[in-house]
């Protein structure tokens, strides 16, 4: 078949094709009876601009605190990375004394260790038992 042609129609499609065309038509002719045409002047754009903005508000308002609220985050992220950074008087101790010296201050660690184990009674027995 030739670039460009239609294949001929027989007989009974070319009038379903005919009733097809028809319906849409009259499908045509009642959108335009239904929907008339817009009064073109000199605020037709500024007034679909308002409408569509109108339409619009409350994603724009979404997507407003949807920024706020990550670039809030960012910033808590970077606040709490450089506070987690930063040494504090504490680590530098905890730096500066080696595990025997902490072992050896950390006298809470030496009385629970034998809390159970051991027990000393002066009065009975005269001490440990």
């Amino acid at each position: 078949m030739p670039a460009g042609k239609r294949p001929e129609a027989r007989g009974n499609e070319r009038s379903d094709m005919d009733s097809d065309e028809q319906q849409l038509d009259r499908l045509f002719e009642a959108y335009r009876e239904a929907t008339p045409d817009p009064e073109v002047s000199a605020a037709f754009m500024p007034e679909l601009w308002n409408k569509i903005d109108s339409k619009r508000g409350y994603v724009v308002m979404v997507k407003r605190w949807t920024r706020a609220l990550a670039t809030a985050a960012v910033a808590a992220c970077i606040a709490m990375t450089v506070y987690m950074a930063a040494p504090g008087e504490s680590e530098a101790a905890d730096y500066a004394t080696t595990y025997v010296e902490s072992l050896d201050q950390n006298e809470d660690f030496e009385v629970s260790a034998y809390a159970e184990f051991v027990s000393f009674d002066p009065a009975e027995n005269g001490g440990i038992r």
